[in-house]
């Protein structure tokens, strides 16, 4: 992939170690999205240390890319915890698959509480399953929700699959 006419390419060089450099430039604002390069490593399918070390501790989305692996994908997957950098993390998913035209899926688990696991006694397997479904629902309304919050277009990515 290479750029389009007119848009604006920056070499940077520096002298820190590389994971520190690149979460200082966004720290700094100049850079909001850090694509970086894993290693071939025969056998191994574990990340690098730089890489480890963005996914841990850069305060922007870090996508790491593995040698020879397509840019371009069929199928873009954003998981949520249903927190602000889960909406976070799905919208910019939503974001990719939408300028990729891609199919999109968000991902959400849930355990049932230590609560609910010592009430389940008390319950009918209906009763169950109702709550189950409403904490269900409530996770899917806040994912739909961020997603038209953000692009209300977005939504119409979504590939609705509610397989368990």
């Amino acid at each position: 992939m290479t750029p389009q006419s007119g848009t604006p390419v920056e070499l940077v060089t520096d002298t820190e170690r590389a994971w520190l450099a690149m979460i200082r430039r966004v720290q700094s604002g100049k850079n909001d999205l850090i694509m970086v390069g894993r290693r071939n490593t025969p056998g191994s399918t574990a990340l690098g240390s730089t890489s480890r070390k963005l996914m841990h501790k850069c305060p922007c989305p870090v996508w790491v890319v593995k040698p020879d692996s397509e840019l371009l994908h069929d199928s873009v997957l954003s998981a949520t915890d249903l927190t602000p950098v889960g909406d976070a993390a799905v919208q910019l998913g939503g974001s990719i698959a939408k300028a990729y035209g891609c199919e999109f899926h968000v991902v959400h688990a849930w355990q049932r509480t230590l609560e609910m696991q010592f009430e389940a006694e008390r319950y009918t397997e209906e009763e169950l399953a109702a709550q189950c479904t409403e904490i269900d629902e409530a996770a899917r309304k806040h994912i739909l929700d961020a997603c038209h919050a953000f692009d209300p277009e977005l939504v119409s990515f979504l590939r609705r699959d509610p397989g368990r």
